[in-house]
Formats: structure tokens, sequence, C-alpha cells
């Protein structure tokens, strides 16, 4: 293996903006977006590029978990098999993965992007075929999720190694903040466009617009000018690639503190959302409407969060305001708890009750600290690694959605024990992930510093 392939040091965040610094800033085409500082990276024409691609690719994730579940129950009936769906989706956030991050720092990435996108699309025209021939099992959607997760493992991590090397420095901030409101605007988008189509059109009809968004999507990626990976390609064995990346991240003591502070929040924080239908209906007492306006304040006060993020830009001590953040989540859930003690008796539509606003209040803090956490915790891996490990570190970085189902499976746990319902286990959730990030906060001091 040579030298260069396997670098013994992490380089110092220092070098990490360096590299970042000679992003294709000069060959930005010159837009609206510069005169808003909202979307001032959307000027670099890759970029934009690459963002309307997570639009079409986000837009079709979210379509897609909608269309399943709707078909997985209504092929069998059963929460099981819903369940069983989400976890043949997940599991390949945990095995494949790193192999996708290391497909990410070995292979041609514009090649590798437009492979796994095909992939999705194959994904989807067969299960289309096979809904429109009547022809749909349930084993089908299993086979459909896990291919699909496989798929989406190979193509987020190379996606994200590209953003430092298709923005400059000074715009990386914005770029991250960006591309987070896409997905959360997405979130808001995507369920509903979907639930209309199959009320319209039927259940294929998600899937036709699926295609025709991946169809977009390669387009997109074709017209791309990716800048190579630095240096060689690499020769070796794909375990020692592999290998070398975990232990890039285990000796480099900020990037390792920052990932291990991103799963606090997919273990103890956001399994909130999971048992919050059982909070609307046992504890506040709406139905599907006030469930469906409380699943969305999240959501808003994602999209708010990220935007007022890209607005400021680039600036210091991310690395406080990332705990700030994390705490924020626990002190927030906590505090939706207490909202819960208001008065719940309905004075508007039967349902709309003193509770239930500060409820949806909170939430909207709820999504905003979440989406705050995961944007600065996103930039900061991102800066930390070099351009020849971001694509494994973004492969591990992804872990968090992998772990995701434990700890949905801990708040389910909570809030079915006889003597503790949905209120209490936010109480114990909130309190965990506080004492969780304090402790983190004092156990690696130099996030502080970042």
């Amino acid at each position: 293996m040579a030298e260069n392939d396997h670098p013994r040091t992490p380089p110092s965040p220092g070098a990490a903006a360096a590299v970042a610094e000679r992003a294709p800033a000069a060959a930005a085409s010159r837009s609206p977006f510069a005169r808003i500082r909202t979307f001032k990276s959307l000027e670099h024409r890759e970029f934009r590029l690459l963002w309307l691609g997570i639009i079409g690719t986000s837009t079709s994730q979210w379509m897609e978990q909608v269309l399943l579940g709707w078909l997985g129950y209504e092929l069998t009936g059963s929460a099981l098999a819903l369940a069983l769906v989400n976890a043949f989706r997940a599991v390949p956030a945990l095995l494949s993965a790193p192999l996708g991050g290391v497909a990410a720092d070995r292979m041609d990435r514009k090649k590798l992007m437009m492979l796994s996108q095909f992939i999705l699309l194959a994904a989807a025209a067969a299960l289309g075929l096979l809904l429109v021939l009547g022809h749909l099992q349930i084993e089908h959607l299993y086979l459909f999720a896990f291919v699909t997760g496989v798929g989406w493992s190979f193509n987020q991590p190379v996606r994200q190694s590209l953003l430092p090397n298709l923005v400059p420095r000074a715009d990386f901030n914005n770029a991250i903040a960006l591309q987070s409101s896409a997905f959360q605007i997405t979130r808001l988008v995507g369920p509903s466009l979907a639930g209309m189509l199959i009320a319209s059109f039927g259940s294929a009809s998600v899937l036709f617009v699926e295609i025709w968004l991946f169809l977009a999507v390669l387009w997109g990626t074709q017209q791309m000018h990716i800048p190579p990976l630095p240096g060689k390609p690499k020769k070796e064995p794909v375990f020692d690639t592999l290998k070398a990346g975990f232990s890039y991240i285990r000796n480099y003591k900020e990037l390792f503190s920052v990932m291990l502070m991103a799963l606090i929040p997919q273990l103890f924080a956001m399994p909130y959302f999971t048992v919050l239908p059982v909070f609307a209906k046992e504890v506040l007492g709406v139905g599907p409407v006030g469930f469906g306006v409380l699943a969305t304040m999240p959501g808003v006060g994602a999209v708010v969060a990220t935007l007022t993020v890209a607005t400021i830009g680039d600036f210091r001590n991310k690395g406080r305001v990332l705990v700030i953040a994390a705490i924020g989540q626990g002190a927030t859930i906590i505090l939706l708890a207490a909202a819960s003690l208001a008065p719940r008796e309905p004075f508007l539509w039967d349902w709309v009750s003193p509770a239930f606003l500060l409820c949806a209040a909170m939430l909207v803090f709820v999504g905003g600290c979440v989406m705050t956490y995961n944007t600065l915790s996103n930039t900061l891996v991102q800066t930390l690694s070099s351009d020849e490990m971001r694509g494994r570190v973004a492969s591990v970085y992804m872990f968090n959605q992998g772990i995701q189902p434990l700890g949905t499976t801990w708040a389910g746990f909570m809030a079915s024990l006889p003597f503790m319902d949905v209120t209490g286990a936010y109480l114990v959730m909130g309190i965990t992930t506080i004492v969780m990030a304090a402790s983190l906060n004092f156990k690696f001091p130099t996030v502080r510093r970042l």
C-alpha cells in the first residue's frame, strides 16, 4: 500500500479547510442566487445540479415510504409486515453502507451515482410492473425494500463526499443547510403527493412519477462536471480500504467525537416521533386530522432552522452550538411532555385545546433543534474529513440511520409499560438525551472548540 493511500495521521481542521478552499469557486456561474445570501451556494452550477438531484431523490424516497406502508398493509393487514418492510430498508445502512463509502473513495464518483440511481429506477419499474399485472406479493415488497436500501447506501455516501469539491469553504455551511432544507421540504411535499396520487389514480401512479423523477435526476447527474479523486486509484484489497477508514475515524479525535455525538439523537431523541400517534390519541385526545397537524410541526421547525443556518452561512463555534442543539432536543421533548398537562378541553373544532396548541408549538422547537444539530454535525464531519477518506466517513456517518430502529423499539417499549404512559416515556427520553449529550461534552471537550 502506498503511503499516501493510507494517511497515518488525520489532517487537522485547518488542513481540511484548505482542501475545501480549493473547491471550484472561480468556475461558479453568476446567477440571481448570488444576491440572496440564503441561497448563495446555488450560484455554483455543479452544486445546483446536485441540489436539484437531492430534491428529486428525496421526493422519491418519501413517496416510496408512503407507498410501501400502504401496499404492505393492503396486502397483509399486519403491523408486523410493515415493521419488516422498514427493517429490510434499514439493514443495508448497517451492512452495505461501509462498502458504499469504499466505492465512493475508489471509483469514478459520477459513474457510481448514475449506477446507484439506475438501480433505484429499475427497482421502481419492476415493482410497478408487478403491481399493474396484479402479481404483487408481500415478499416482493421485502425484496424491493432491501434492493432500494442497498441502492441508497451507495448513492448517499458519494453525494455527501462531493459537497466540499463543488463549493468554496465560505459557502460550505450554506450548502449543507440547503441540502438539509431540501430533505425537509420534500418530507412535507412527498407524503402528501403520494397520498393524493394513490387516492386519485391508484398506487401504480406513485411509481410512475418516481420513474420520471429518477430519469430527471439521471439527466442532471450526466450534466455535472465532477472533479476526479485526488491521487492514483487504490489497488489495495477492499477490506484493507474499509479498515483504513475505520482506523482514520478512530484515531482522529475531533471527528470521532462528533460522529459519536451524532448517535445520541437517533437513539434517545428522534424516536419521539414513533410514539407521536399514541401521544396524539391517548394524551391529547385528537384524531387523524389533529395528528396530521402535530406531525407537520417538526417539519416546519426544521425548514425554518435550516434556512436560518443557510442565511447565517459560515460562523465560528459550530461545536458549541452543536452541543447546545443536542441538549436542546432533550429539553424541548421534556417541555413537550409538560405542555400536555395544560387544559385539554377543546375550544375549537372539537379537538383544538390549549394543550394541543402548546404541544404543536413545542414540536416546532423540537424540529428546529433536531435539524440544527443534524446540519452542524454533517458540516463538521464533512469539513474535518480529507478528500481521500470522505466517502468512507460519510458511509459510517450513515450508521445513525441503521441504529434508529433500536431507538424506536426502546421508545415503544417504554410507552407500553403499565406504569408509564407516553408522557413518561417522553420525560425519560428527554432526560437521557440531556445526560448523554452533557457527558460526551465533558468527555470530549475538543468538540466545543470546533
